[in-house]
């Protein structure tokens, strides 16, 4: 019996990584500090907005106050707003298909993303998806990003007050997740985990207990089957 599914968002639900990418490389291209997308993605792709500003700029020994931090990011949500408005988004095939198949079984969804909660609205306006999940964590709600286990400690903690008295047992969700980064949160916090290679290649997902190409011949059996004893 399957208690919750905790959709990660960008790259999992909605082709975002890029756009992401492209923001950043934006606001760190006067800065001489733009990065190829090899390197987003082995080494920063799981991180929210403030974790990937610390490291870039710890890793090229440069020191930047709380109000530069502050301004980094700002600048980096509103290209990032900037592309959604131009560029589009597009959702992943499938994702939102298995998403709507488990809220149909009954089964709670949840949202468990590195993205502040303005990035997460302004996508779901864009692509008409604004009530689909029983609780959303983001960026903002958490001291701590993946691959640390907080958003889905937090989410979980929050599914159990969706519905009184329901168990949400850590053994019985199952996190959907395409980054490394994100499939270590999801099993520190205790979850089953099925990785997508929508963004990653399968040998990065190497952590999930299934990884699978796409969404679409993924059924509410087989996600059943991760949490069989």
């Amino acid at each position: 019996m399957i208690d919750a599914v905790i959709f990660d968002f960008d790259g999992t639900l909605v082709a975002t990584e890029s756009l992401h990418f492209s923001a950043i490389n934006d606001v760190l291209r006067p800065c001489g500090l733009e990065l190829s997308w090899e390197e987003y993605e082995a080494d920063y792709i799981a991180f929210d907005d403030w974790d990937f500003f610390h490291h870039r700029y710890r890793v090229a020994g440069r020191v930047l106050d709380l109000q530069q931090f502050q301004c980094l990011v700002a600048e980096k949500a509103l290209r990032f707003l900037e592309r959604i408005r131009s560029d589009g988004v597009v959702q992943i095939p499938g994702a939102f298909d298995l998403l709507d198949l488990c809220r149909g079984e009954g089964v709670l969804v949840g949202l468990c993303t590195g993205s502040t909660r303005g990035d997460v609205d302004a996508v779901l306006a864009r692509i008409n998806r604004s009530v689909v999940f029983d609780v959303i964590v983001t960026a903002d709600d958490v001291e701590r990003g993946k691959p640390d286990p907080e958003c889905y400690i937090r989410a979980m903690d929050r599914l159990r007050e969706v519905e009184p008295g329901q168990m949400v047992n850590p053994a019985r969700c199952i996190a959907v997740e395409d980054t490394a980064g994100g499939l270590k949160a999801a099993s520190a916090a205790g979850c089953r985990t099925l990785g997508v290679t929508t963004t990653c290649p399968s040998e990065m997902l190497h952590g999930a207990d299934r990884i699978v190409a796409n969404f679409c011949s993924v059924a509410f059996a087989d996600l059943g089957q991760l949490v069989s004893p």
